[in-house]
Formats: structure tokens, sequence, C-alpha cells
């Protein structure tokens, strides 16, 4: 009885306490997460403890610091912001397979070909175009747009790190080494002839900077990344964000099929997509689109892993666009960090995503799971050879980790890597689609885009240059 008295008033106590602790969202900062009405010593080190290094992923959904925990009603409004985006963008993916579901049996009934066998369009690029449609057709409501800007960051990391699940550490590694050549070689090339091709046109050479980062490394985060590095205006961060938008979008949409026409295996076809098209989200669009198709799953792979490895060069990008453009810094501009092997090692840790590392740490966890699967596949069965004792049960199957069965580690691999990652990229790219629009190419000049072609054009030349020899080699 004492036990629980001292318990019910130790708990009083405390709710006693934490009623006196009224906590309320602050304007203040952008990185305040929480404003407690305290004593100004005690509101400073609340402010300390919440309000730095809380990771994006948990401020999407409202979540707090170390020492206030948040209040459920703030968490559940945060759900209930992104749900309407959320929603949207999955109906316009279900909206976008149904439309290549119809268009597949138009065409197959026009070539009387057999109505059963699988379609041959894939729901992205109709969900995308949908997409693009809706929102420059008509005025979104601004409820939809937590939710799109969810799908189109989380949703897409979430389902390149579940696609990581559908290959080994040993595929990994192998095919990022044969692949790095080619890698070097298309965004070196971008990074020289893109900047001069810019200066030829009379363009300023920041902005042919950023072009040569967008089409090279990574798109709309290389470009965002690099704009601060080299003091670009806003115009010209406007303007080379509007050339991958509409270029990427482009090649998303038709490279798939020139690929699948002009190389003759599924390496060097992913090799391409993976190399030619600017942003990760247009990469993993495209490669999702050849695997529905075609039925090809290897041109996924390698080019989901060429286009991480070109992501990683960001973190020596950022540095030497520093270096040059105020070499007397050395790497000390806002965001490099020290110069030398130091400043990169910064570079590496600020600027390779967490979704790339999280691909790895999918890949060598279905590298575990086979290799203990296997493991104790092979103990069983050595353990149930002629040496076993009458009466003695069979040998029991393997189990990966030691507790899953096989059965079980078959449909979690291929959930986990074959289901998740269509549906997660898919509603990315339906999110894509819904947020983009039209008016970013308004007040342009032909010029940037005529580079911008330019530089798609230099950018895909030298992935399917870098995708031909290394087909011959391999």
């Amino acid at each position: 009885p004492n036990l629980v008295t001292n318990s019910m008033a130790a708990t009083m106590r405390a709710m006693a306490l934490f009623a006196r602790v009224s906590c309320s969202r602050s304007s203040r900062s952008p990185h305040t997460i929480f404003h407690c009405n305290l004593p100004e010593l005690q509101r400073t080190r609340c402010h300390a403890h919440v309000s730095h290094r809380i990771p994006d992923f948990v401020r999407a959904f409202g979540a707090g610091g170390s020492s206030i925990t948040p209040q459920s009603p703030g968490i559940r409004k945060r759900v209930f912001e992104v749900i309407p985006g959320v929603a949207l963008s999955c109906a316009v993916l279900g909206a976008g397979m149904v439309m290549a579901e119809g268009a597949g049996k138009i065409l197959k009934f026009s070539q009387g070909t057999d109505m059963n066998s699988a379609t041959p369009f894939s729901g992205v690029p109709f969900a995308i175009l949908l997409g693009l449609g809706i929102n420059n057709l008509v005025a979104l409501p601004a409820v939809v747009r937590p939710g799109l800007k969810l799908c189109s960051t989380y949703a897409l990391r979430a389902g390149i790190v579940c696609l990581g699940f559908k290959l080994s550490a040993h595929e990994v590694a192998t095919m990022g080494m044969l692949g790095l050549p080619a890698v070097l070689f298309t965004v070196g090339t971008g990074l020289v002839v893109v900047p001069r091709l810019c200066t030829a046109l009379g363009l300023p050479a920041r902005l042919g900077s950023l072009l040569a980062a967008g089409t090279s490394i990574c798109g709309v985060t290389a470009i965002s990344a690099i704009a601060p590095v080299i003091a670009a205006t806003e115009a010209e961060v406007g303007v080379a964000v509007a050339n991958v938008v509409a270029f990427g979008t482009l090649g998303m949409l038709v490279m798939p099929h020139l690929a699948h026409a002009v190389f003759a295996t599924s390496q060097q076809a992913g090799l391409f997509l993976g190399l030619s098209i600017h942003d990760t989200s247009q990469v993993m669009g495209s490669a999702l689109t050849y695997h529905e198709v075609f039925g090809d799953e290897v041109a996924l792979k390698v080019a989901a892993i060429t286009k991480l490895t070109r992501n990683t060069l960001l973190a020596v990008a950022i540095p030497g666009f520093a270096w040059a453009y105020n070499p007397a810094s050395k790497g000390h501009s806002p965001g490099v960090g020290s110069s030398g092997v130091g400043g990169l090692l910064h570079s590496v840790r600020k600027n390779v995503p967490l979704f790339v590392i999280g691909f790895v740490g999918s890949a060598v966890l279905r590298s575990l799971g086979d290799a203990t699967l296997a493991s104790s596949g092979d103990q069983s069965a050595m353990h149930g050879n002629g040496t076993q004792q009458a009466g003695s049960r069979e040998p029991k199957e393997g189990c990966a980790f030691g507790f899953i069965s096989r059965s079980q580690w078959v449909r979690i691999t291929r959930i986990v890597g074959g289901d998740l990652p269509t549906y997660f990229l898919g509603t990315a790219m339906a999110a894509v689609g819904l947020s983009t629009s039209a008016h970013v190419f308004k007040g342009v000049g032909p010029r940037p885009f005529v580079a911008g072609l330019a530089a798609s054009l230099v950018v895909g030349t030298a992935g399917a240059i870098s995708a031909i020899v290394l087909g011959m080699f391999s």
C-alpha cells in the first residue's frame, strides 16, 4: 500500500510540474520547435534542448526534442495535414495505372496481340503527366501541399532505401565499381563542357556552373547546394532549376524507350539511364518505367546504383566550385569546411544523403539474411546426413538470422524489395507532377533553355558512350 501511495503521489507531483509547462508553437525561428512559458533561464534551457539538430523527417510529423515531449494533438494535427496530399498522390498514381492499362489494351487490340499479356505501358509516366495537367489546369488548394512535399521527398527516399533490399552488398560493390569510370567520365565531361557552352551563348558563368552541376551530378539538389558556394543569384538558380525540371522530365519519359531500342544488354540500358537523366527522382522514375514495361529488373538495379554513385560526387564538387570561384579561400567558403582531406571529409559527411547510406544498409541487411539462411540450411543438411540416428527428425529448414523461416524471408524480400519501391516511387512521381508548375518557365528567354538542352545532350551523349564502351568490355 505504501508503495502504491508513494507512486501515485510521485505521479501527481510530476503531472503538476508538467502542467506548469505550457508549450506552444514558436514563430520566432524556423529552427525552434517549441516555446515554453517559463522564466527566462528555463526558457533558454528549453530552447537549447529542443530547437537544434532535429531531423527533417521528425519535423515533418511535428515531433519534438529531448526534454519536452510534444502533445499528441500536435502530432495528430501534422498527420492530418499531410493526408490530403498523400491521398491525392495515391489517387493520381492509381489513375495513371488505369490509364496505362487501358492504353495497353488499345494497342494490343490494334496489333492483334494477346490481350492477356502484360501491358506495354507503365503507369508512372501517365501519373506524372496527369499530375502536371491537374496542377496547371486546376488551382490546387493549399491543403494538399504538405502531403505532396512529403511524398516527393520522403516517399522517394523510402523507395530508394527499400530498393536496396533487391540487391546484395556484393552487387552494390561490384556494380558501383564497374560503373565508377563511366560516372567519372560523364560527370567530368559535363562539368568541363557545359560552362564553356554557356559562355559561348553569352550567359553568366555562375549560371553555367549551376547548369553543369545540375545536369551532371544530381539535379536540383546539386543546384541548391552549389548556389550559395558560388554566390549565385535567385534568378540564376530559378533558371537552372527550370532547365533541370524541363529536360529531366522529358528524359524521364523518353529515355527508357530509347535505351531499350539502342542498347543490347540490361547493364548498358541501366547505366545509360543512371548517367543521362538529371535528378534522382527522374532517374528512378525512368528506371521503374523500364522495369515495368520491359520486365527488366537488372536495368533498374544498375540505374539506381549508378545514380547514387553520381550523387556522392557532390561532396567533391562543392569544395571544387568554392576553390574555383574563390581560390584564396581554399575550402573555407560557407558550408565547405577546412581545406585538404579534412575539408573533403567534412563535405562528404554533410552532402552524402542519408538515403544513400540507407540504400547500402538495406543491401547489407539483405546479404546478411541470405548468408544466414544459406548457412543454417547447410548446417541442417549436414546434421541430417548419413550419420543421422534412426528415429530422429528430418533436417530443419534454414532460417535467416536464426528465426525467420525461408518462406517468410522470401515473402519479406518480395514485399520490401519489390512491392514497396513500386508504390513509394510511383507515389513520389505523381507528387512531383502535381508539384510542377509551368510558371517556372515564364519570363525566361530562349538562350538559357538552349544551353539547358545542349547540357542535357552533352551529358546524355557522354553517358551513352560510357555505356557502349563498358558493354564492350563486360
